[in-house]
């Protein structure tokens, strides 16, 4: 991906974030955190659960998708596991 296609998926994504009401961001946020706890006590189907619901409001975030292929990864499941984890390189926007 090169600068400029870089630059229009980041401004369509804070475009895409700007039309999600604050309160459903919190609530996302909120979702996320309770996901990632599940996750360190390895409930990896109800972390899974959540981070597919928070990807029904919001199919390009990061984060969700980041946790969603871990936890397909540490569930064998890896062909679901590199989809997600490439869609969610693909969707970051603060690149390194």
């Amino acid at each position: 991906m090169n600068r400029n296609e870089r630059r229009k998926l980041a401004k369509e994504q804070k475009q895409q974030l700007l039309a999600i009401p604050f309160a459903k961001q919190q609530e996302i946020a909120t979702s996320f955190e309770h996901a990632k706890e599940l996750f360190d006590q390895q409930a990896f189907q109800e972390a899974a659960d959540i981070c597919n619901s928070i990807l029904k409001s919001n199919p390009r975030e990061s984060e969700t998708l980041h946790l969603l292929g871990i936890i397909c990864l540490m569930s064998e499941q890896f062909e679901n596991a590199e989809r997600l984890l490439l869609k969610a390189t693909s969707a970051k926007t603060d690149f390194a």
